[in-house]
């Protein structure tokens, strides 16, 4: 597989992502980037596993790790989303009323 490194996804890539996850914070600055990073690259090569996203061991590694921090946890990942989400929905209530 001739996968990209991820950072290599810093960009407009990331822009849709930024907005998505405004408000996340997992206590760590470097573990929002992380995920948006991780997100962005999942986004594009989703639906296979973790080493064919990625690419390379080291980046593979990296989103294991981040997955396995204490710090990272399901409702804290979902709940920016879920804001975007109704933000978003309400703009088109707002639009069809």
């Amino acid at each position: 597989m001739d996968a990209k490194h991820w950072s290599s996804t810093l960009g407009t890539e990331l822009d849709w992502v930024e907005e998505e996850y405004l408000s996340l914070n997992l206590g760590d600055k470097r573990l929002d980037q992380r995920l948006k990073k991780i997100v962005s690259v999942m986004t594009k090569r989703g639906g296979t596993s973790l080493p064919d996203i990625f690419g390379n061991w080291s980046d593979t590694k990296g989103a294991y790790r981040f997955f396995s921090n204490p710090k990272v946890c399901y409702d804290k990942i979902i709940f920016p989303h879920r804001q975007s989400t109704k933000k978003r929905i309400q703009k088109l209530r707002n639009n069809f009323v």
